[in-house]
């Protein structure tokens, strides 16, 4: 992109849903090309994610992040995907802890639903 356009961009973003918001977050870590990420249901449920997260750094600090979950996503009666608000407001609370510019949004429902409108929003959010 940066040689098509002749240009180098003032950021560059990734967005995810659900294991795609968990990936999202996850490259921040391996590599230093994203500075806004978005993850929408992201999987932060994952095994040891939150350890990851703890113990890690960044590739390049990132400037903007934006979690957002459904909130009847823990309600399950999985004990593993239960925890998904728990570990996503701990991630959430790490970020803003660094000084990153950090939303964490619950909208109605489930993991299933608006799932297209839940990643526009963040999306949207980190472009300002």
């Amino acid at each position: 992109m940066k040689a098509e356009l002749g240009a180098e961009p003032e950021y560059t973003a990734i967005a995810g849903y659900s294991l795609g918001g968990l990936f999202a977050i996850y490259s921040l870590y391996r590599n230093d090309v994203f500075s806004r990420a978005v993850s929408a249901s992201g999987s932060m449920w994952y095994p040891s994610f939150l350890e990851y997260a703890e113990k890690n750094n960044f590739g390049k600090m990132p400037s903007r992040v934006y979690f957002s979950l459904g909130d009847r996503e823990a309600l399950t009666r999985n004990a593993l995907l239960s925890t998904v608000e728990d570990k996503t407001g701990k991630v959430y609370d790490q970020y803003k802890n660094k000084g990153i510019e950090t939303t964490f949004e619950m909208n109605p429902g489930n993991h299933f639903k608006d799932a297209d409108l839940c990643l526009a929003k963040g999306i949207a959010l980190i472009l300002k």
